[in-house]
């Protein structure tokens, strides 16, 4: 997909994560923004200029420069520092009514997942990155009489979250059948790679993953991965896509045991990865923690860490 930015999105995307360092005392505002410098040369991608395509610069490349500044950012001060959020990999679907008209449906329940910071996990799952969480998610039940399209899960994803002091958010399990013909438009930055970037010690999430199964495999092909860019025109059919998690914040082994055993209750984590990830060891009937056992867990992890220092 394209990657070149206009100046006017660059600077928002700059000044948005320069928000997410401010004290809360410090107004986000133009006259704080006026003492900041932005060095953007004329035909760069961060000040791209006709010609050059800049389809949706707001949402991926933005992403990439609010990216860029928190990991800057985090190297001055920590404490304040942000992980990384999964990238978006939710795609569009249009098609047209019995009257004519064109329908258009964005399948937001497949968006990214924001990281940890050193006040909170990241949340479960939340709109685009450079709304920071002003983006709500519409109701599913809502989409059903909107659009013909049927949703047969939505739900946390286990074990993808970044482990961290603060771990990232979980990412969702989404399965939707699409019902109608209709032209597919993919852009899905948070497959292959992680997105999530884990920070202070925390790691990353988990990459996404994304499939799309024709229902009818003869006219339309099987199921296929879809590309990161792309249009598709296709029959009814189903997408799959386990969403990004976020990354962590800070140490895992510093996590409150208590919190991991509520993931493990809740399914965002399962006892293997309590274990592998946290060094938490859970009781036999692994609804509670075993206190003495997971001290000497988190002792040898140390001591391990220590050595190869």
């Amino acid at each position: 997909g394209f990657k070149n930015s206009s100046i006017a999105n660059t600077y928002s995307a700059v000044y948005l994560a320069l928000s997410a360092f401010f004290d809360v005392s410090i107004p986000r505002n133009e006259g704080t923004y006026r003492s900041v410098r932005i060095i953007a040369p004329e035909g760069s991608i961060v000040n791209a200029r006709p010609p050059a395509p800049m389809t949706m610069n707001t949402v991926f490349v933005a992403h990439e420069i609010v990216h860029a500044l928190w990991r800057a950012l985090a190297q001055a001060d920590p404490a304040r520092a942000c992980a990384g959020w999964g990238k978006t990999m939710h795609g569009h679907v249009a098609g047209h009514k019995a009257d004519g008209s064109t329908w258009v449906m964005y399948q937001w329940h497949a968006m990214g997942t924001p990281g940890a910071t050193a006040e909170r996990d990241g949340f479960a799952q939340m709109g685009h990155l450079i709304t920071l969480g002003g983006l709500d998610l519409p109701n599913l039940e809502f989409h059903e009489q909107m659009y013909p399209v049927r949703y047969l899960r939505h739900e946390m994803r286990s074990d993808a979250a970044g482990a961290g002091a603060r771990r990232g958010g979980s990412g969702v399990i989404y399965e939707a059948d699409v019902l109608e013909p209709c032209i597919w438009s993919f852009r899905a930055e948070g497959l292959d790679t992680p997105s999530g970037y884990g920070i202070c010690g925390g790691r990353d999430g988990a990459v996404g993953l994304e499939w799309v199964r024709p229902h009818d495999a003869v006219a339309d092909g099987g199921e296929f991965i879809p590309p990161k860019y792309g249009v598709r025109r296709l029959g009814p059919a189903r997408m799959i896509a386990h969403t990004p998690g976020g990354g962590g914040w800070g140490d895992p082994l510093d996590r409150d045991p208590q919190l991991v055993l509520r993931d493990v209750r809740d399914g965002v984590l399962s006892v293997q990865a309590a274990l592998r990830d946290y060094a938490v060891v859970l009781g036999g009937d692994d609804r509670s923690v075993d206190v003495a056992a997971t001290g000497a867990a988190r002792r040898a992890r140390r001591d391990v860490a220590g050595g190869e220092r």
